[in-house]
């Protein structure tokens, strides 16, 4: 996935810059919820400032409060 994708067992994050035919094709082969964001104040390259695992995650010092939301959102599978 590189570094413009984050994903668990639960979820897909992948970087705003992503075309919706991505986040649906994405959607539809791992077949999980998909949804966009950023990490360390709208950073687009998520694996710089985001770990997860089924578990829980690591976000960069930077990250907002809207950010976490978000990606809370997508990894506890809702």
């Amino acid at each position: 996935m590189g570094s413009i994708a984050v994903a668990n067992d639960k979820g897909v994050l992948l970087s705003p810059e992503a075309k919706d035919e991505d986040v649906k094709k994405v959607k539809e082969y791992f077949g999980l919820p998909v949804n966009v964001g950023t990490v360390n104040r709208g950073r687009s390259f998520l694996r710089g400032g985001l770990v997860v695992n089924d578990n829980g995650g690591l976000v960069g010092s930077d990250t907002t409060g809207f950010e976490i939301v978000r990606i809370m959102q997508v990894f506890s599978g809702s």
